[in-house]
């Protein structure tokens, strides 16, 4: 057989290739829900799904608003639908308790087209999700429970509870506690008034203008915090740990990293009693100390009148102590 032909065969099979593809490339069909509810004072609200987006803003009523859009991968809009109708969105209202979801089909089969035959494939996965919009009123509380996708909260006035996996995180002004457990996530918070804590095994962690105490868990994360009051507890095996903190608190702060940057700024009033050690990098201070214990790796003095005992330990990285 000639080359010439060899190249014409190569080049017919790539085309029925590509139109077996195009034939079989799944699009996105959304079906919509949009739901309103006469809640009690204080509503709390429980959100349970697998994958999508969630978006929480206060309205300017006390009612809740439902918006939910199902997101279905499938080849054409009959077989989105069908599959739609396998996952129904749950509402169920006690009192002034809300609970949303959905009977989550987590991968929904079908029959392969071309390619797969192609393959010897008998079956395709088609993947669904869910996206939600909550308007709520300003006294609302919750909770959130989701895999994967991005979860944004925004002026409440109540505790928030959020457990994710893959995620970005997103909150700001919150007057309430706040709890969240993530696997993997970028987690954005401002202008908290209120309890912190974060469980975290990797990402970024971003606080700003937290009036509240802070706890931090993470297995690799770099950290940042402006925090205006409140203890302070943090500990990462890696990542560098950036704190910016008045030290208005009657209680201990810790900063721990056992790979890592720390570097802490406090204003120039403050009082404590400061204990720094790094394994291995440099220790710098800005603030005037009197010195009481000091070694190659390892600091111990006072600042200000004494006080609170502020102590932060590198297992590996530098160690700062700035003023502002």
């Amino acid at each position: 057989m000639s080359r010439l032909r060899v190249r014409q065969l190569i080049l017919a099979t790539i085309v029925l290739i590509s139109i077996g593809l195009s034939s079989s490339r799944a699009g996105e069909y959304a079906f919509g829900l949009d739901s309103t509810l006469l809640v009690a004072d204080d509503p709390h609200i429980k959100l349970d799904w697998l994958a999508g987006d969630v978006v929480v803003r206060v309205g300017s009523t006390d009612a809740i608003r439902i918006e939910a859009i199902r997101r279905i991968d499938a080849l054409t809009h009959r077989e989105a639908a069908e599959i739609a109708e396998q996952l129904p969105i749950r509402i169920h209202r006690q009192g002034n308790k809300v609970t949303l979801g959905a009977d989550y089909l987590r991968i929904e089969k079908r029959r392969g087209g071309f390619w797969n035959k192609l393959l010897g494939k008998a079956e395709t996965q088609v993947f669904a999700r869910i996206d939600w919009q909550l308007t709520v009123p300003p006294s609302t509380s919750l909770e959130i429970a989701v895999e994967t996708g991005r979860v944004a909260v925004d002026g409440l006035r109540g505790d928030v509870s959020i457990n994710a996996e893959l995620t970005e995180i997103a909150v700001a002004s919150l007057e309430g506690s706040l709890d969240i457990n993530a696997t993997s996530s970028v987690t954005d918070i401002s202008l908290v008034i209120g309890d912190v804590t974060i469980r975290q095994t990797s990402g970024d962690a971003n606080l700003a203008l937290i009036e509240g105490d802070i706890r931090i868990r993470t297995q690799a994360a770099d950290i940042t915090v402006g925090q205006e009051r409140g203890a302070l507890d943090i500990e990462t095996k890696s990542g560098d740990v950036d704190v910016s903190t008045a030290l208005d608190s009657e209680r201990d702060l810790f900063i721990v990293t056992e790979s890592g940057n720390i570097t802490l700024e406090v204003p120039e009033y403050a009082s404590g009693d400061l204990h720094i050690k790094s394994g291995v990098g440099d220790i710098t201070t800005e603030m005037p100390l009197r010195i009481e214990d000091v070694s190659r790796r390892e600091i111990s003095g006072q600042f200000g009148h004494g006080g609170i005992l502020v102590e932060l330990r590198s297992g590996s990285g530098k160690v700062t102590i700035a003023q502002f």
